[in-house]
């Protein structure tokens, strides 16, 4: 079996306290291993699968599965072969689920298309953790692993879970005092790609989107003033690992409805909103910290460890 202690209470808290704010919804069975349908290339019977999370992405318009490998480690278990090993792993679960019947019937959808990928959730529990494992991540080569093109395997460091639990809490304390609408009324914006738009603006934060890009929310009766798209990416400690820019605005038409075309923002007006970002960047970094802290306590208490 996969990781077994107390795994049922760390999806609970992972589905509760982080993914449930942005729509991110479990299926099937925890901490349950699945047949290996390539023993001979994998050398093992089964993978491991201790929750399966679920959402509708807003552009490839389909269910995204992420099978999901969770860690709650100490300090000193965070090491370079220990995580490559995980990944290794995980990326051979990844193909399976893909063309497991067995899987499909566990969590999948056969009724609709879908794709399956693999989350590795590295929880540091005890809080003591002095390296970056972001840069661990960084000295591996995509030739380190095996995986099909299509398919994609995340690792969520223990910065980027203290970022996405203040995050979250920020959203549920916003929704609390009243500055946002309850959290199934509001929902997050997605541009216009080059070459894709979104079918709509979704409940769900898809892949990627909430880790290293600023959230952004869209009330459904905001129907006056213009949508200011920004960019803000948190990376690391330093200043020169924070930036931000002003990517555009849409305009509103008469009935309130937004403009599906970006305007660019130019000289003064564009000044204006980089001016505001870079005044408020740090003072949000260090709300942000102190807020992913008290959430990584919480969690770690109810490890129990």
């Amino acid at each position: 079996m996969s990781e077994t202690s107390n795994i049922a209470e760390i999806a609970r808290k992972v589905a509760k306290d982080i993914f449930g704010v942005f729509g991110w919804q479990t299926i099937g069975p925890k901490d349950h291993d699945f047949t290996c349908v390539q023993p001979d290339k994998h050398e093992k019977r089964t993978h491991p699968s201790d929750v399966v999370f679920w959402y509708e992405d807003p552009y490839a318009n389909q269910k995204v599965f992420l099978n999901t490998d969770l860690k709650s480690w100490k300090k000193d278990t965070f090491s370079k072969p220990k995580i490559r090993g995980e990944i290794a792993s995980l990326c051979q679960a990844t193909e399976c689920a893909n063309i497991s019947p067995q899987w499909t019937e566990l969590f999948g959808d056969s009724t609709t298309a879908f794709q399956v990928h693999g989350l590795l959730f590295l929880f540091n529990r005890d809080s003591a953790l002095e390296s970056n494992v972001s840069r661990i991540l960084g000295d591996y080569r995509a030739d380190d692993f095996s995986l099909p093109k299509n398919y994609r395997v995340f690792v969520f460091t223990p910065e980027t879970i203290v970022y996405l639990a203040a995050v979250a809490n920020d959203i549920r304390v916003s929704c609390g005092e009243g500055s946002l609408p309850g959290l199934e009324k509001f929902k997050f914006y997605y541009p216009d790609l080059v070459d894709v738009r979104p079918k709509s603006n979704e409940r769900t934060v898809a892949k990627g989107y909430a880790i290293s890009k600023m959230v952004w929310t869209v009330r459904e009766t905001a129907n006056i003033g213009d949508v200011v798209e920004l960019m803000a990416e948190f990376r690391g400690e330093g200043s020169s690992e924070f930036r931000y820019d002003v990517i555009g605005k849409y305009t509103r038409q008469e009935d309130g409805s937004l403009n599906q075309t970006r305007f660019p923002m130019r000289g003064a007006e564009k000044q204006r909103f980089l001016d505001l970002l870079e005044a408020s960047a740090y003072a949000s970094l260090a709300e942000i910290r102190a807020a992913g802290q008290s959430t990584s306590s919480a969690i770690g208490e109810s490890d129990g460890q």
